[in-house]
C-alpha cells in the first residue's frame, strides 16, 4: 500500500510542471508550497497598496479641509517670529548674533 502511494506522488510530481518565477533576467524555480505563499503575498501587497493609497488621499485632504494652521503651538510659533534670522533665512547662534551687533557698533562708531 505504501509502495504504491509513493509511486503515484512520484508519477503526480513527474505530470505537474515545477513553478518559476521569473525575475529581472533569470527564471529561478521553486517549490510548489512556496509558489502559492508568493501568490497569496503577492495578492496582499497589492491589496494593501490600494488601501494606502486611498488613505494617503483621505489624509490629504482631511488635513487641507480641516487644518489649515501651518502650526501646532501658537506659543512656539511667536517664540520663533521673535528670534533674529540670518540671510538664508536661517535662525542665528548666539555668537553671530554677537558679531553681528559688533559690526553694526563699528560701522555706527566709524
Amino acid at each position: 500500500m505504501k509502495a504504491e502511494s509513493l509511486e503515484n506522488d512520484i508519477n503526480h510530481g513527474a505530470e505537474r510542471e515545477t513553478p518559476a518565477i521569473k525575475t529581472k533576467s533569470v527564471m529561478q524555480y521553486v517549490n510548489p508550497k512556496q509558489y502559492e505563499r508568493i501568490l497569496v503575498r503577492r495578492a496582499a501587497r497589492k491589496k494593501l497598496k490600494i488601501i494606502m493609497e486611498e488613505y494617503k488621499q483621505f489624509q490629504h485632504k482631511f488635513n487641507r479641509e480641516f487644518n489649515n494652521k501651518s502650526y501646532l503651538h501658537e506659543s512656539r510659533h511667536n517664540h520663533a517670529m521673535k528670534r533674529a534670522r540670518g540671510p538664508g533665512g536661517r535662525f542665528l547662534t548666539a555668537k553671530e548674533i554677537s558679531q553681528l551687533q559688533e559690526a553694526n557698533e563699528k560701522k555706527e562708531n566709524s
